[in-house]
């Protein structure tokens, strides 16, 4: 009785304070009550004084213990684990299309505005005591530790489960992805303008244009995205980067989520990452036989530096993998330095860099050093400071494998001494440099043979012309006469003659020559041969090697 009393008078204070009850009108309401046995709210309801969901939210302020409320744990679905905790609130009930969430700052309008986007349902912040949220948090994650989230997938796999029992805009976000993953998009990208959201998908290299989206539904899409990335849905005039996985009818597949302000809100790219895709074989990649050769050659060595070059978004990472996975054996320590990790390999120790706790490129190659790894692999050398390090790596008997951009292999040299590398150590560190572009592969479904026309000049490849291909369109190619890339590679092994020509500060053009009279490809004859080949298109080699024929 003392503790209905008591609810009674927090019911009536927490009204008042608020300003939706007043005195008198609490004074008659409980009048009313000696002769019904009708609760206080109820009455006050009946009154028309409040509404129901004024009450509920007065209820959930004055109890603030989930012990003493009926909770509703299925609430829980529609938060991740982290953003509970990042933003210290919890789901209590739902109540006539309006949910009820506890909060430290009711205030919060702009995370209020944002959670009646994702749930598509009326929001109301309850004010609890910190401590008491982070309670109920404790309590209900340790208590059922299946709570995780490595993988999102929006429809439930239960088998009576329907499209329709999830919200509207996590079907379309479902949407959005399977058919990415369906279309074997690289890259997703969501781009706000003044009337529409463009939606575009990058497959093979190529932006495609897949549909416009109205831009009302973009506020809701955009958080429902940066909340499953776990970035903060708040903050929309600062880049941020995210990550989460996801599972289509397909395949399960990560993705690395990157914002931008622009004029007209916040783009979104997102990078599609197939698990499936990690441990390419080195003759999948795109190699000749005599290059594929040349490679085993390279991971034969005990020490030295081995650079993977090429444009933005050209496979080098993509090599560097395969080349770590052709050596992954069980007599060889091998630690990655990356920024961040695309693929997890299993029986190797891969790091990722942080730089917001300091965990840098240089402090995690000095602490790698002391690991005694036979192998190691970072990311990419980036500046004066990782360069030194790496060369300094591969002088004390490391095998160390990296990237960096540039757009071939001689220029490689050129780019190490603008970084402060001296000549001396360049040749007696770099063993290889392995430069490569991708291009589109012809659909195997509908390759034919095709004659260019007359007025064409001849393209020759030993002198003789070149047998030319192409795709003529068909279902499985989405009727683009491509399907899948393939590498076009050079590969540059240091001799003693142009280690010459290092020592003397050599410019690229002259390293190009010696490179030519030793045989060595460049990527424009790589590419001939190639399409001669029928592995790709003459038109697709122009188009990624301009600057090689240009110079021609």
């Amino acid at each position: 009785m003392k503790n209905e009393v008591t609810l009674k008078k927090l019911i009536g204070e927490t009204l008042i304070s608020k300003g939706v009850l007043t005195e008198a009108q609490l004074k008659i309401a409980l009048s009313k009550q000696t002769v019904t046995t009708k609760k206080i709210g109820h009455i006050l309801v009946d009154m028309g004084v409040i509404t129901q969901v004024a009450l509920e939210k007065a209820l959930l302020e004055s109890q603030q213990d989930l012990l003493n409320i009926e909770f509703d744990p299925q609430l829980l679905s529609l938060f991740p684990k982290k953003f509970l905790h990042q933003y210290t609130v919890f789901p209590l009930r739902e109540l006539e299309k309006t949910i009820f969430l506890a909060t430290p700052d009711t205030e919060r309008l702009d995370l209020k505005d944002t959670l009646n986007f994702i749930t598509k349902n009326s929001v109301e912040l309850v004010l609890w005591q910190k401590e008491n949220i982070e309670k109920a948090l404790d309590h209900h994650f340790i208590s059922n530790k299946k709570d995780s989230q490595p993988t999102v997938s929006l429809v439930s796999e239960t088998p009576t489960s329907t499209e329709e029992t999830i919200s509207p805009i996590d079907q379309l976000v479902n949407h959005i992805l399977s058919e990415a993953i369906k279309n074997r998009a690289s890259d997703i990208h969501l781009e706000p303008f003044r009337k529409n959201i463009r939606l575009r998908h990058r497959v093979d290299g190529i932006l495609y244009e897949i549909s416009s989206l109205g831009k009302d539904i973009w506020d809701s899409l955009l958080s429902r995205i940066k909340l499953l990335a776990d970035m903060n849905i708040s903050e929309k005039r600062l880049p941020q980067d995210g990550q989460f996985s996801f599972k289509s009818e397909i395949k399960e597949v990560d993705l690395r989520v990157s914002s931008i302000p622009s004029i007209y809100g916040e783009a979104l790219a997102l990078r599609v990452l197939d698990k499936h895709l990690s441990f390419l074989k080195l003759d999948n990649l795109g190699l000749s036989d005599k290059q594929s050769e040349t490679c085993q050659d390279i991971l034969k060595l005990s020490h030295g530096l081995v650079l993977v070059t090429g444009q933005t978004g050209s496979g080098k990472t993509t090599t560097l993998y395969s080349l770590l996975n052709t050596v992954n054996h069980m007599d060889k320590k091998i630690i990655t330095l990356e920024d961040p990790v695309e693929y997890q390999i299993p029986n190797i120790n891969q790091v990722n860099v942080q730089k917001n706790i300091g965990l840098t490129f240089e402090k995690s190659l000095r602490a790698i050093l002391r690991q005694a790894p036979n192998i190691i692999m970072i990311g990419e050398i980036r500046d004066k400071k990782t360069a030194q390090i790496a060369i300094e790596a591969s002088l004390t008997g490391h095998l160390v494998l990296s990237s960096l951009h540039t757009q071939d292999a001689p220029e490689s040299i050129v780019r190490l001494f603008d970084m402060g590398a001296l000549p001396y150590q360049v040749a007696s560190s770099l063993r290889a440099v392995i430069s490569q572009r991708l291009v589109r592969r012809i659909c195997s479904e509908c390759k034919e043979i095709y004659t260019p026309p007359k007025t064409t000049k001849p393209i020759l490849l030993k002198g003789k012309p070149i047998t030319l291909y192409k795709g003529v369109g068909c279902d499985k190619c989405l009727n683009t006469g491509y399907y899948g890339r393939t590498a076009l590679f050079q590969i540059m092994i240091l001799d003693e003659k142009i280690k010459e020509h290092i020592y003397s500060k050599t410019n690229s053009d002259m390293l190009r020559q010696i490179l030519q009279y030793k045989g060595v490809k460049s990527l424009w004859e790589d590419g001939l041969y190639k399409a001669n080949l029928g592995w790709t298109t003459l038109s697709e080699v122009q188009r990624m090697t301009t600057q090689e024929v240009m110079e021609k």
